[in-house]
């Protein structure tokens, strides 16, 4: 989807959804945790922020998620999908709400934090012009330790 198609998809699902959630997880929780069991907490504590809790939920997949103590618990009422995005309309809409919301995050805070490292151009994501800001500069605040560019 172009950026344009996401903010009209976003601006859709967020008049119709029954109830959606968007976490945040930080760059020092995702080094503290892994990013595999940042993405449970993600996950997990966006469905227990729910206004109205599903009786169903379908996630995309994450590998080693059985080990997830928050999956014992759901296990009855979560499926995860491999190419979840392609499966399921309601993933995919997560999917969408998530990269709008972690763009304009970018875009603007982290931009205005940190200008020297062109988030508004590249939203943190690996181009070639974020290695050059990340090499001019070193890492910022914002860059998680645990990602090794190198």
């Amino acid at each position: 989807m172009t950026p344009l198609q996401r903010k009209k998809a976003y601006k859709y699902i967020t008049e119709t959804a029954i109830s959606y959630n968007i976490v945040f997880i930080s760059n020092k929780e995702i080094d503290s945790l892994g990013i595999q069991k940042a993405n449970y907490k993600a996950i997990f504590s966006s469905i227990k922020s729910l206004k109205n809790p599903p009786s169903f939920i379908l996630s995309d997949y994450l590998s080693g998620y059985k080990n997830c103590s928050d999956y014992k618990f759901y296990k009855r009422y979560i499926k995860f999908f491999k190419s979840g995005e392609s499966v399921s309309i309601t993933i995919a809409a997560a999917s969408i709400l998530a990269k709008v919301e972690r763009d304009k995050y970018m875009k603007e805070e982290a931009h205005e934090k940190y200008p020297d490292y062109g988030f508004d151009k590249h939203k943190g994501y690996g181009t070639k012009l974020h290695f050059e800001k990340i090499l001019k500069h070193g890492p910022c605040p914002l860059h998680r330790k645990s990602f090794n560019l190198f």
